[in-house]
């Protein structure tokens, strides 16, 4: 399976790459851009009607208050580009404060446009659909609630072919000491008309392989979209809900997405999708979780971790505070929980946005009720 699929991949990028202009194409002059964004992020959890509060205890920090800074660098001359992002973080009430190198990285592309590489530490972006990417495994998953925070890239090498209706990427990621082996990934992606397709391959230390399927679509009024992924592991250690230490023996995997969008009259967008996570919690799993919660607290996940999750979201914008009101419903089957997810999102000045969000749980044995965000960013 693994040779049929890298075979189809690399005659599927020969067939769609066109011959190269004859006298190329002129090139841009040197550049130099920034972006970014300052912000404060404050959230407030009310504990009072939680069944396991009182065995959580007084010592459990309820509020937290954040600064953030996110700076981008992007420097292109020729073919040449250096692209570096730095984020930084403080606790106002903690006094902790960290930075990183979200992403550092130099590419070159060739002339025609036809082949770029790059090396160092970069984003990816692999996924289709808009909440759960279950193709999305050598990278870091989105925050599902602040789906533009920044998120830092993985250290790689990748060769990319481009053609008149696709792509072929070969990336090579490098081991990681205590955590991973070193990684080859492919991917190809074309399109016809109004279907994308895109095929993936992971290849990693021993059975730990996997092959990813994303699809999107227009049917109608529906923009739709599908992912797949299929994942082999090898016998890996994991911590179970008891907080001790584990091994899972191998085995294979099948996790899904399907799902959809419509704009309906108004300026009403209505999103739906529905997640099979193949190696979430099943509903004793989630039994488990919830009668050992105040000593795995940090196992807790307020959008659920079970193997069915559902996302039903509806949003308008408010066109006069060049904003967006928004209510959001996440459902997991595993722990039959409902989240309700209220969001407020305005921009009263030029570059600057703040964000409100409410999150209110249903579902039996949650570790918080509600959970109050506020979000205020200015964007450069």
């Amino acid at each position: 399976m693994m040779l049929l699929l890298v075979t189809s991949l690399l005659h599927w990028s020969a067939a769609m790459a066109p011959a190269a202009p004859a006298g190329g194409i002129e090139r841009a002059p040197a550049e130099l851009s920034t972006r970014g964004y300052v912000e404060l992020f404050a959230e407030g959890r009310d504990l009072a009607d939680s069944p396991v509060a009182e065995r959580l205890g007084p010592g459990v920090d309820a509020h937290r208050a954040l600064a953030r800074a996110d700076l981008a660098l992007d420097y292109q001359n020729g073919g040449w580009r250096l692209f570096a992002e730095l984020f930084g973080s403080a606790a106002f009430e903690e006094g902790g404060s960290s930075g990183r190198v979200y992403q550092g990285w130099a590419g070159w592309t060739r002339a025609d446009r036809k082949l770029f590489l790059r090396a160092g530490k970069a984003g990816i972006g692999w996924g289709a659909a808009t909440v759960w990417n279950p193709v999305r495994t050598i990278e870091q998953q989105k925050d599902l609630l602040f789906s533009d925070t920044a998120l830092e890239g993985e250290e790689l090498a990748e060769v990319r072919l481009y053609g008149d209706r696709g792509n072929l990427a070969a990336i090579h990621l490098p081991e990681r000491t205590g955590e991973r082996a070193a990684l080859w990934a492919l991917r190809g992606a074309s399109s016809a008309g109004d279907v994308g397709l895109a095929l993936s391959t992971v290849l990693g230390e021993g059975a730990d392989h996997r092959f990813g399927l994303e699809a999107t679509g227009v049917l109608g009024p529906v923009a739709w979209v599908g992912e797949a992924l299929y994942r082999r592991r090898s016998p890996r250690e994991f911590v179970a809900m008891d907080g001790g230490r584990r091994e899972r023996g191998a085995g294979s995997y099948l996790s899904w997405v399907l799902g959809g969008n419509v704009t309906l009259p108004a300026d009403v967008l209505v999103v739906l999708e529905h997640y099979h996570d193949a190696e979430g919690d099943s509903a004793a799993d989630s039994r488990r979780l919830r009668a050992n919660l105040a000593e795995n607290a940090d196992l807790f996940d307020p959008l659920g971790r079970g193997r069915d999750r559902t996302f039903l979201g509806v949003s308008k914008r408010l066109f006069e505070l060049d904003g967006t009101l928004a209510a959001n419903l996440f459902y997991d089957a595993a722990s039959d929980t409902r989240t309700l997810q209220l969001r407020l999102e305005a921009h009263p000045l030029p570059d600057f946005q703040w964000t409100a969000v409410v999150l209110a749980f249903d579902g039996p044995g949650r570790l918080d009720r509600r959970i109050y965000q506020l979000r205020l960013r200015w964007s450069f």
